[in-house]
């Protein structure tokens, strides 16, 4: 009787090499951002444990002790989960979703690239993001806030925010939606 093959597992590296060159191995970043988007449609709606089991079906990396820093500005959470996950060469995606009484009353999606992303990559994320914002929350209203701005969304129990700005010599794109009774006792302006 034969033993059973293991399964060929196909890999996400390409190898490349000229004649008598070291091999070069180059991993390919297929993940789609737009799987992750329904953390922008899911708030006050999904029991959190779900939220979890989605992102980590994703395969993303997910960060052990997220436990928030003390911020006065900010509401009472249970606990603050955090996951990673690289979506380009030179892109990283970092995903939050906060806990309270078993639900997710906030979440968000930032993406860290460098400037020269923004036409090549960045430009299609942001254009999705606001395209499931506006279906979602109605149109935007742009908030002047010191040298750049935020488009805020908001509907009777939501609201939202996209916004731009630059850390180092990287470029920051973040999205949150957040419910409004989450933030009700908070100045949420403060942040």
């Amino acid at each position: 009787m034969e033993k059973p093959r293991k399964p060929v597992l196909k890999s996400k590296r390409r190898v490349s090499a000229a004649k008598g060159e070291k091999p070069e191995i180059k991993k390919s970043f297929s993940f789609q951002l737009e799987k992750t988007f329904f953390l922008l449609e899911s708030i006050g709606k999904r029991n959190i444990s779900k939220l979890l089991e989605q992102c980590r079906s994703l395969d993303m990396i997910e960060e052990g002790n997220a436990n928030r820093k003390s911020n006065s500005a900010f509401p009472e959470i249970d606990r603050k989960h955090l996951f990673y996950r690289k979506i380009k060469k030179d892109v990283l995606a970092i995903f939050e979703i906060l806990e309270k009484d078993g639900l997710a009353p906030q979440a968000g999606i930032q993406l860290i690239y460098p400037p020269e992303s923004w036409l090549a990559h960045i430009s299609h994320y942001h254009r999705e993001v606001i395209r499931i914002l506006e279906r979602n929350y109605g149109q935007p209203v742009w908030i002047n806030l010191k040298e750049s701005g935020v488009l805020s969304f908001k509907t009777e129990t939501v609201f939202c925010y996209l916004s731009e700005l630059k850390m180092k010599s990287k470029n920051v794109l973040t999205v949150r939606v957040a419910s409004k009774a989450f933030w009700s006792g908070s100045d949420a302006r403060k942040l």
